[in-house]
């Protein structure tokens, strides 16, 4: 019983918007762009329905729009952010395997999700 009360207690502690760093200012639009294609006039939407919360992380796809060589560009992203205080203590063993996990998780999201 107090293992659950404690995640419901969890699940209530805002991690800000997804849409926010973590200075907790808004997300630069046209520099987070450079990740998949140099735009100008950048603009950031979480496209809806995709937004996730849980005590360790907040997560949600979002939409990059703007100017590539006069062009209208759009992009979908994954974004996640990881709330570290709510993870439990690991070994350096568990990090390291948590480490490469996050990695594997980027990569599908990088090469395979848009098959999908």
């Amino acid at each position: 019983m107090q293992s659950s009360l404690r995640r419901m207690r969890l699940l209530e502690i805002p991690t800000g918007s997804i849409l926010e760093g973590l200075n907790g200012h808004s997300l630069d639009a046209t520099q987070l762009a450079t990740a998949v294609q140099p735009l100008r006039e950048a603009s950031l939407a979480v496209v809806p329905g995709t937004e996730r919360r849980w005590p360790q992380s907040h997560s949600a796809e979002i939409e990059i729009t703007g100017l590539a060589h006069d062009q209208c560009v759009r992009h979908r992203l994954f974004l996640k952010k990881v709330v570290a205080r709510h993870l439990p203590s690991k070994s350096l063993l568990a990090l390291r395997r948590d480490l490469e996990s996050n990695r594997t998780e980027a990569r599908f999201y990088r090469e395979f999700a848009s098959e999908l």
